[in-house]
């Protein structure tokens, strides 16, 4: 299946000078698009900080990367006009300058030659998914965001599907191969991170092909934490018995 932008499909952001020296009432005028309403369920809350700890983890001692979560991200578009939108997730590569590129909270493509994201992802609820797969898609991809995936935790209850990945291809985006396991766990591949992202029973997990191996999450790296506290103070315990 393709996907393609809508005719009012916004024009890639060019760098046209700006210096993005603008008043903040003009900011909270650009937000929120289409008034939509700020998505509040716990379970998105919670599946969102689970797969921003593990990203963050994974690229952690990459400088040049930025990831923010609901953060405003502005541009300006060929025509010169500021727009503005706010990912669930967003990733961007090749970024100067990375602490300092959350500007009180937003991101600004263009701005000291800032790229657009590499990767969006947005969790679906009653109050977005519409939105997720319509404005913002055409948005995402007026935007030049290779890759756009929706992740729905409650297994298609606003997307109809658990887990789905687009890749942008001449400005059109085409849906990522998906894998659907015996398990009932949806798969597929990001070219953009250079990993699988997995829905297993509504947690999103990262797979790593390189090393043919999950990202840990949080209470995983835990876990892994305190069997190591536990393994070291046996050897010194074992080490003490000796001397």
């Amino acid at each position: 299946m393709t996907t393609k932008a809508s005719a009012q499909t916004l024009k890639r952001p060019q760098d046209t000078g700006h210096p993005f020296d603008i008043d903040v009432e003009t900011l909270v005028a650009l937000y929120p698009p289409n008034e939509e309403p700020t998505p509040v369920p716990l379970y998105q809350v919670e599946r969102l900080r689970e797969s921003m700890w593990m990203l963050a983890t994974f690229f952690e001692r990459r400088l040049d990367v930025v990831l923010g979560d609901n953060n405003n991200v502005y541009c300006y578009d060929a025509n010169g006009e500021l727009i503005t939108v706010a990912p669930d997730v967003f990733i961007a590569f090749g970024v100067q300058n990375r602490d300092e590129s959350l500007w009180d909270g937003s991101y600004f493509v263009g701005r000291d030659g800032r790229p657009s994201p590499i990767f969006v992802m947005e969790i679906g609820s009653e109050s977005t998914w519409a939105n997720d797969l319509t404005d913002k898609m055409d948005m995402y991809a007026g935007m030049g965001v290779p890759e756009y995936w929706l992740l729905d935790v409650t297994g298609g209850r606003w997307y109809k599907f658990p887990l789905k990945g687009y890749r942008l291809v001449d400005d059109v985006y085409v849906e990522i191969e998906m894998t659907n396991l015996a398990d009932g766990s949806t798969r597929g591949h990001s070219e953009s991170l250079g990993l699988d992202l997995c829905w297993e029973d509504g947690d999103i997990r990262l797979y790593d092909p390189a090393t043919c191996g999950y990202l840990l999450n949080r209470k995983e790296t835990q876990s892994a934490l305190e069997a190591a506290e536990v393994e070291n103070a046996r050897l010194r315990a074992l080490l003490a018995e000796r001397e």
